[in-house]
């Protein structure tokens, strides 16, 4: 199942995205001059706030729809998939890419690419959806889809990784992961609530359903979901999950170097995390093991210390209702 976008729908419905993005960008750090490519540009909303730092930014997006929304800002764009990309080896200083990474169903062959666009030492920062990342609206997804005859139609629809194994998988490819963080972010929804976000994040699902189907298919999904993500004043949240990292493409042959700038960055990266010790956002090198980062996240007052604990906490919170609105549901229309 592929996932389809309509450029005016999701600026109305998923503006939050690139608006919840400060953090992401902060750890790009684009400098003046530098050449960035960011993967998966969608309307180019955080492309032009890059370039505005000075750096030489192109966009790519699988999109059509979304393509045509970013020339419209006035910013370059290409047409391709993450895992074919349409420029030279060694071309960019960074590749950059939010809430995007997740939508990828070629996983290592889009991490081969961006390591191959990337010049040595260039650095690729995303954020994409993490562990447990719309864990209650898949739930919810996968029970009424399956009470209806479309079992399987949710899963592989995204991929959501743990930090370790997102580390390793990076690893494989030739990266050096400086910093890795899993950030529990409770997002509010806009006016249109959960209906609107089914409607507009799994369109493409949608798509492969009967039309005579769709708005039960949402209509009994939010009614499952109230329980767990509508507050007592009708304000609906998303339960998202981020996975936040910094990784380092290494040299592609045996006889190239890093930039010295890259090796500075690595030395300040040491001497920094000694200065800071565990606060939040802090981290270490140990060896070539990435340390998780224990971070605030400027969205959100929960605190990721630990990998796992977090969503423990927040299931305890929201699995029960969640679980005894779909037993009630499959009991009622069993």
């Amino acid at each position: 199942m592929t996932q389809t976008w309509d450029a005016e729908v999701y600026e109305k419905n998923g503006a939050f995205v690139h608006g919840l993005a400060g953090g992401v960008v902060e750890w790009l750090a684009a400098q003046p001059g530098e050449s960035i490519l960011d993967l998966g540009c969608g309307d180019g909303q955080l492309t032009a706030r890059i370039a505005a730092m000075g750096a030489n930014v192109i966009g790519v997006d699988a999109s059509p729809q979304m393509a045509a929304a970013a020339r419209a800002r006035g910013i370059k764009v290409d047409e391709a998939q993450a895992e074919s990309l349409p420029y030279a080896d060694r071309t960019f200083d960074a590749v950059f890419s939010n809430a995007v990474l997740h939508w990828v169903r070629g996983q290592d062959a889009m991490m081969a690419e961006v390591h191959r666009v990337l010049r040595a030492g260039g650095r690729f920062v995303a954020e994409m959806g993490g562990y447990g990342n719309i864990a209650a609206i898949r739930v919810a997804l996968i029970a009424v889809l399956a009470r209806h005859g479309f079992d399987g139609r949710e899963d592989n629809v995204n991929h959501f990784p743990t930090p370790e194994a997102y580390t390793k998988r990076l690893t494989q490819h030739g990266f050096h992961v400086e910093k890795i963080a899993l950030i529990p972010r409770p997002t509010p929804l806009p006016e249109g609530g959960m209906s609107a976000w089914i409607k507009t994040f799994r369109r493409g699902l949608l798509g492969t359903l009967p039309e005579a189907m769709r708005d039960t298919i949402v209509e009994e999904a939010v009614a499952l979901l109230e329980s767990a993500l509508r507050d007592e004043e009708g304000n609906w949240s998303a339960d998202y999950v981020r996975l936040r990292f910094i990784a380092r493409a290494w040299p592609h042959t045996a006889g190239e170097k890093l930039p010295s700038t890259s090796r500075n960055q690595s030395s300040r990266c040491r001497s920094d995390s000694g200065a800071n010790g565990n606060k939040p956002g802090s981290f270490r090198t140990r060896g070539s093991s990435p340390v998780v980062a224990p971070i605030e996240d400027e969205a959100s007052s929960y605190s990721t210390g630990s990998l796992i604990s977090w969503p423990t906490r927040m299931w305890s919170g929201l699995s029960m209702p969640l679980a005894f609105a779909i037993a009630g549901y499959l009991l009622a229309l069993a």
